[in-house]
């Protein structure tokens, strides 16, 4: 097994240049590849885009069965293979299709390729000040293993059968979590909506309860504060994700007459995704404001339990409603006052507290199974890249049975 560019046994053609109307009387309108058609481990040729080629485009830029395509842009180096007949179909300059020659094999070059994609390669050679690009010039240096034609061949078929059995393991717990996540929906939607009455979203708020985040621009920020600024990215479906990282201080927070956020408050995501998804704010946050674009309801505790009107407003049939009155010619979102009017079910502050003590225990439940099968997922996502690397740089021999079993107890091994 030796290092070369992939130059030396591949040629690289970047796509099209974006063209919306026709120029010339040679052109006709085609549909065309673009990075959002590259998925994991496929290709998406459902709902193609066209726009116009020339003749001489047509016949450079065609493809066919076992071509790579490989994204130039944003995911740079996320790679498809190309293993059915596209004739007909063209693609546009967010992709570099790598065409491999007759000395090699097409398909141990995309594992290859896919293997730098795994190992961070792409991202360590392009821009990081601005949109990520990997040009043709790039990618055409980029060190691939080569070995005999026959031994490749023999490698990807080995990788083929491999990682066949890890996509279809991780597709089955993908299906469990999706069955998991229409479970809880269901329980949500039986225990909550029991044809009590309902009463609007506001009146669960104790006075002046019911507000807006503040509206903080970048100026006013300061990663020296001591008042955590919450985020969209923050607010989960029934779980506070924590992810956020920004900061202003006290004498700012006065300064704009910031709202203090209290442990227990419901914070609501006045946009997607999805939109009108709420979480508990946690104990352990310190002091903390949020942004404009999600909504704190601050409950009036002698009539209602926080836990269960965050359940209500996360089940389907709420959310229903809620898509209902969103707005926004591009992205949706929903006013608070459109908010405050959503119709909730009103039970007494027992049963709230019964209701939610049961969907604890259950939502802790499926959690727990959820988070193994994601942990599951994850395992075998590592699983692949690892087999990936071994076989195509030649540190396991494929011809042993036992090959991939090997690779996948170092794997375990090192987490």
């Amino acid at each position: 097994m030796k290092s070369t560019a992939l130059k030396y046994v591949a040629n690289i053609t970047l796509g099209k240049m974006l063209q919306s109307t026709s120029t010339t009387q040679d052109q006709s309108f085609h549909p065309y590849l673009q990075a959002s058609s590259i998925q994991a481990n496929s290709i998406d040729t459902s709902a193609l885009k066209e726009m116009p080629f020339h003749q001489h485009e047509k016949k450079n830029l065609h493809l066919v069965k076992d071509d790579i395509l490989v994204v130039e842009g944003g995911d740079v180096g996320k790679s498809a293979f190309v293993d059915i007949n596209l004739q007909g179909i063209y693609y546009q300059n967010s992709l570099n299709r790598v065409r491999t020659n007759e000395a090699n094999d097409a398909k141990f070059i995309y594992y290859n390729l896919v293997n730098l994609y795994n190992s961070g390669y792409y991202e360590a050679i392009t821009n990081r000040a601005t949109i990520r690009h990997l040009t043709a010039e790039k990618l055409a240096n980029c060190p691939v293993f080569v070995t005999s034609k026959h031994e490749q061949r023999r490698i990807a078929e080995f990788l083929d059968r491999e990682t066949a059995e890890i996509d279809a393991f991780m597709a089955d717990q993908k299906r469990l979590l999706t069955l998991l996540k229409e479970r809880w929906q269901s329980e949500l939607n039986e225990v909550v909506h029991t044809g009590v009455n309902e009463i609007p979203l506001v009146a669960f708020a104790e006075p002046n309860g019911f507000f807006d985040g503040d509206w903080i621009e970048s100026k006013d920020q300061d990663p020296d504060g001591t008042i955590r600024l919450l985020q969209l990215a923050d607010i989960g479906d029934g779980t506070f994700k924590n992810k956020s990282s920004r900061f202003i201080t006290e004498n700012t927070a006065n300064r704009l007459a910031c709202s203090l956020l209290k442990p227990g408050d419901i914070l609501i995501a006045r946009m997607p995704d999805p939109l009108g998804r709420a979480c508990l704010l946690p104990e352990n946050i310190g002091p903390a404001i949020t942004a404009v674009d999600i909504a704190v309801l601050r409950v009036e505790k002698t009539i209602s339990d926080s836990r269960y009107v965050a359940y209500a407003l996360n089940s389907e049939k709420t959310r229903g409603n809620i898509k209902r009155v969103e707005s926004g010619a591009t992205r949706q979102r929903i006013s608070r006052k459109n908010l405050g009017r959503i119709n909730i079910p009103f039970p007494t502050l027992g049963e709230q507290r019964i209701i939610s003590d049961h969907l604890d225990r259950t939502f802790s439940q499926l959690t727990q199974v959820t988070n193994e099968l994601i942990e599951a997922i994850e395992l075998s996502k590592e699983r692949r890249s690892a087999l990936i690397s071994a076989a195509v740089t030649g540190q396991i021999d494929v011809s042993d049975r036992y090959a991939a079993e090997k690779v996948y107890e170092e794997v375990e091994s090192s987490t």
